[in-house]
């Protein structure tokens, strides 16, 4: 296994914290521990996708396999076997405020695209580092049907999606905003 991005939705849907089926939710837990155990899991430089990671995870013991890699991605995000930090750029200069419950800036790798103006700017970090890796790392999507919406024109600026349960979620939203 390569490189990849996996988005928040893989961990929750993991979690059971949706409404996939359990053949989803199995596909889930699978492709996680694969990652930990063979892949390289890709990162940013501001902890915009490590901070939504540990907003998603309870205080306290972990709740399910998601919560598991979501502390396993904090745990190792210095280790340069498991995890690879790439540099991304907000466009208002900014750092991440830990305090803050949500941050989603502008950054500077998103590709400017009309087409990609509605893209939800919660998942625009992914897309920020795909683009800015310079391998075209496949981002790892599971219940979040937005990102079929977008396929092709992300598809255009090199940006692959992997979708893990595709005949779920087409036209359907799994998890709740």
């Amino acid at each position: 296994m390569t490189s990849v991005i996996v988005d928040t939705n893989v961990g929750l849907v993991a979690n059971s914290q949706s409404n996939a089926d359990p053949t989803c939710q199995r596909k889930c837990i699978e492709r996680l521990l694969q990652i930990t155990k063979e892949g390289t899991l890709l990162l940013d430089s501001l902890g915009l996708i490590l901070h939504e990671y540990l907003k998603q995870k309870p205080h306290g013991f972990p709740q399910g396999s998601g919560d598991l890699f979501f502390i396993w991605a904090n745990d190792n995000q210095a280790n340069p076997s498991l995890c690879r930090i790439v540099d991304v750029t907000a466009t208002d200069g900014a750092t991440v405020d830990w305090q803050v419950h949500s941050y989603d800036p502008d950054l500077e790798e998103f590709p400017l695209n009309d087409d990609l103006k509605g893209f939800d700017r919660q998942d625009r970090k992914f897309v920020a580092v795909s683009i800015a890796s310079k391998e075209q790392p496949p981002i790892i999507n599971a219940a979040d049907s937005d990102w079929h919406e977008f396929e092709a024109t992300l598809s255009n600026v090199g940006v692959i999606v992997d979708f893990i349960c595709p005949g779920t979620i087409r036209g359907k939203k799994l998890l709740d905003p």
